[in-house]
């Protein structure tokens, strides 16, 4: 449950009924960001996996650059090759929040400046 702001009002956010569920090519995505394997992101990629797909399985409607922002591996190299491949660092998970935010949020200092690096291009 969260507040919206302009309201005041409480808000129950649930995960939408029709978020489909990743393809093997989007979880090998998310398997190879979550270790920070280029050659796998690239292969997944390659075979149809979308960098905007949102895992509500494990990830609680988080993307691949969520994904990457909140692991410990390397995270300016993963995320710089997700922006390669073509990933928005700047979208939003489920509930709203983006890689920044997330970063920010956990005190992951290196990772929100490279985010904020990634942006300026």
């Amino acid at each position: 449950m969260s507040l919206d702001r302009s309201t005041g009002e409480a808000v129950v956010r649930s995960f939408p009924s029709s978020a489909s569920p990743l393809s093997l090519a989007e979880q090998e995505l998310f398997e190879a960001v979550e270790c920070g394997s280029k050659s796998r992101m690239e292969s997944a990629v390659l075979r149809g996996a979308s960098l905007s797909a949102l895992d509500f399985l494990f990830r609680s409607g988080k993307s691949c650059v969520h994904t990457a922002a909140a692991s410990e591996s390397s995270p300016f190299s993963v995320l710089s090759f997700l922006c390669e491949l073509g990933a928005d660092i700047t979208q939003l998970d489920a509930r709203g929040y983006s890689a920044l935010h997330i970063a920010c949020r956990t005190g992951k200092l290196a990772t929100a400046e490279a985010l904020l690096e990634l942006g300026k291009a």
